[in-house]
């Protein structure tokens, strides 16, 4: 009964009872990128944490063909939106604020859902990085979680975003960001259209 015991604690431990991190957190980026890179702050939210159906955002070079489940993304970021394994940065909803290092171009921002879920339009947003500068895009917020529904939209949190990620990287207190909030700009799913 013993073994059972351990055994069942063991898996509840190791299959996560906890949330993970964000591996894209501040504490995890760096203030002073290469010098052909910019950084790009970025936070997510949701209503509520979901445990089916979670929405991520995938950051991909504007143009890129949109990405129907295939793990890894090359060349991709893939951030959570909702996912209740994600341990959430905010006490109020779910979600979390992302600092990435990024080579200097243009980027689009569209939503990707867990499962076999394709929505027949999926918009998209857009931003500029530029080599040796830091922007801040917004919040990506969902205001029904888990819904497989691809209705959110960027929203100016910058004063709570950019105070957090210097409060977890204290690299960043002198770090000046543009703020350009990313904004619909198409579909990228039905060629854009």
């Amino acid at each position: 009964m013993r073994f059972i015991s351990a055994a069942l604690a063991a898996v509840l431990l190791i299959g996560g009872c906890g949330a993970i991190g964000n591996r894209e957190g501040p504490e995890n980026a760096s203030a002073s990128p290469p010098p052909s890179e910019g950084t790009v702050v970025i936070s997510t939210g949701a209503a509520a944490p979901c445990v089916m159906a979670s929405t991520f955002l995938i950051i991909a070079p504007l143009g890129q063909t949109y990405i129907e489940n295939k793990l890894p993304f090359n060349g991709v970021n893939t951030i959570t939106v909702d996912a209740w394994s994600s341990k959430s940065d905010f006490t109020d909803h779910q979600g979390n604020i992302s600092v990435l290092n990024l080579p200097a171009g243009d980027y689009e921002v569209y939503t990707w859902l867990a499962g076999n879920f394709v929505p027949i339009r999926i918009p998209y947003a857009k931003f500029t990085v530029e080599a040796g500068k830091a922007v801040y895009v917004g919040e990506f917020y969902l205001p029904v979680a888990c819904r497989a529904n691809t209705l959110g939209g960027f929203r100016d949190q910058e004063d709570r975003d950019l105070s957090f990620v210097r409060q977890k990287n204290p690299a960043f207190a002198s770090v000046v960001f543009d703020k350009r909030i990313a904004r619909f700009a198409g579909y990228i799913v039905n060629n854009k259209q």
